[in-house]
């Protein structure tokens, strides 16, 4: 038994590595400011998974007396390996070299750490505890729940976050070596992440009028060629099965430049076919992760009454705010934050339509904006409009208000994939405007 390049991947992202340089067949890892670590994504069977600074042939003797640390006997040569020194091998040009290392089991590879990087501290690595190839690391924090971490999603939906940003969430929501995330206790995956370097060919997230987006990811293959028994697919059935909803992230930008990633939102996997899994957005409420309590009789007073009018006052702001696919489009579009003010408290965000609610056929994307909540009112009552160039007006009686600084501020653009807003609909809400006091 051997150490595959996931299972390394994912120990040396719990110590505390971090990637410097990754693509389909590597990842390259550092510590602080020690030598790079070479992962070789191809070495599938865990033989020379592992490439190392080749000075160290100088020091083989040390690495051999690791218990299941096994040296290669000869260097090896790759144009991936970027980060090593170069020399002539078979061409004309020289080309990067390094010492292959094959690992046993994860204690293996914490003793190669503790000899390649002396400042790691020894109480750090001996106690992790042991991964399984067959799982992915525990959360840091035992006690954050599965519906808080996705509730933790919801409130981000439409936002882009950096890599740094992700990690302060209350439990780890995503990792590096996998795009499929399944924590260890759970039997539902976590969340799905599109990679600029994947190989696999998922596709864009398509919007339908109402704001809601149909998305296609590839699922995870295995070079045994049993990938429906990977258990990241395991946990992402699992919740189709059980309709768990799942997140989707979507990379934007990676090293050299800051690694940042879209917050798509929630969606549901409706089926899994010919290596696809099909997701649907959706949101908390739709899929009733967390049910108010029903109210008791408002004739009699009591602690518990208290507490059910608080629910009930939520459960309004939420009717609100536009439950589903209305709501969290406009929060894609608008990348969580409002149209007007670019404030991104996300309690405070409504989705307004343009022209008034008739019926679900008005909560069509193009007819909404993601207001704050008061602007949401001044919306609706027609103290406020756009002008044919999208920027803000404010009827008179405005004018001497704290509001007078946004007028004539242009709105929030979209995100290039969302449905463009219905000119056709801020035209009728302005002459709406001009005809009423």
């Amino acid at each position: 038994m051997k150490l595959p390049p996931q299972q390394i991947n994912m120990l040396l992202e719990k110590i505390g590595f971090t990637v410097i340089d990754d693509n389909k067949k590597k990842y390259i890892w550092q510590y602080k400011n020690g030598e790079p670590l070479f992962v070789n994504m191809e070495a599938v069977s865990g033989t020379s998974a592992v490439v190392i600074h080749p000075h160290w042939m100088s020091q083989v003797s040390e690495l051999q007396a690791i218990p299941g640390v096994i040296p290669g006997a000869d260097y090896v040569h790759h144009s991936n390996m970027n980060v090593f020194p170069k020399r002539l091998n078979r061409g004309i040009k020289p080309i990067p070299y390094g010492l292959p290392i094959t690992l046993e089991d994860e204690s293996s590879l914490l003793g190669l750490l503790g000899v390649l990087y002396p400042s790691l501290e020894t109480k750090q690595v001996d106690s992790l505890p042991p991964a399984s190839v067959s799982d992915t690391p525990p959360q840091e924090s035992q006690f954050i729940s599965h519906s808080e971490l996705l509730a933790w999603f919801e409130q981000h939906t439409g936002q882009v976050l950096t890599w740094e940003q992700l990690q302060q969430a209350p439990g780890t929501v995503t990792i590096s070596a996998k795009g499929i995330y399944k924590p260890k206790e759970l039997v539902y995956a976590l969340s799905i992440s599109q990679r600029l370097d994947s190989p696999y060919s998922d596709q864009k997230p398509v919007y339908q009028e109402n704001g809601s987006w149909h998305y296609s990811y590839a699922q995870e293959e295995s070079p045994r060629g049993d990938s429906a028994s990977l258990f990241t697919n395991l946990g992402l059935k699992k919740c189709m099965d059980d309709g768990v909803p799942v997140a989707v992230l979507v990379q934007l930008s990676k090293k050299p430049k800051i690694t940042t990633y879209r917050m798509l939102g929630l969606a549901k996997v409706i089926s899994w076919k010919d290596g696809f899994f099909t997701l649907e957005s959706t949101t908390l409420a739709e899929d009733g992760i967390k049910a108010s309590p029903t109210a008791e009789d408002p004739s009699s007073y009591s602690p518990t009454g208290v507490e059910d009018n608080r629910e009930r006052t939520l459960r309004e702001i939420t009717k609100r705010q536009g439950q589903g696919a209305f709501r969290s489009g406009l929060l894609t579009a608008y990348e969580g934050r409002c149209a007007i003010t670019g404030s991104s408290v996300k309690q405070v965000l409504e989705a307004a339509h343009i022209t008034p609610f008739l019926g679900p056929e008005t909560n069509h994307i193009g007819n909404g904006l993601l207001l704050r909540s008061d602007l949401h009112t001044l919306w609706d009552r027609g103290l406020i409009y756009l002008c044919e160039d999208l920027k803000l007006q404010l009827k008179p009686s405005l004018e001497t208000s704290e509001y007078f600084d946004l007028a004539g501020k242009k709105i929030r653009a979209r995100t290039g994939d969302a449905p463009g807003l219905s000119m056709g609909a801020v035209r009728a809400h302005r002459e709406w405007c001009s005809s009423i006091d």
